[in-house]
């Protein structure tokens, strides 16, 4: 009895933690879609207006923003300097 117990406690304990981690993964996933919003909606004024040609290809958006610097809006300059602080640099 005090096996089955002792069993069924840490299975209980084993389904808290995993469901704890769970919720924090996607606690964490939300607000990583979260701020993946936020930096789009910095950077869209400034593809629409500097780069719509290079509208979807997300690698010659990113060349052409970098081509065209000096009229990319402050905030989206302060993300795409976090992205490649982040990512390691250019992808080029």
């Amino acid at each position: 009895m005090k096996f089955t117990s002792a069993v069924m406690a840490g299975a209980l304990l084993a389904a808290v933690v995993s469901t704890s981690a769970a919720a924090e993964d996607r606690q964490q996933q939300q607000q990583q879609m979260q701020n993946m919003q936020v930096e789009q909606q910095a950077c869209e004024g400034d593809v629409y207006a500097l780069c719509g040609e290079a509208i979807p290809d997300q690698k010659r958006i990113a060349k052409c923003l970098r081509k065209n610097w000096s009229k990319v809006s402050h905030k989206c300059r302060k993300v795409m300097a976090s992205y490649s602080k982040r990512h390691g640099g250019d992808d080029d």
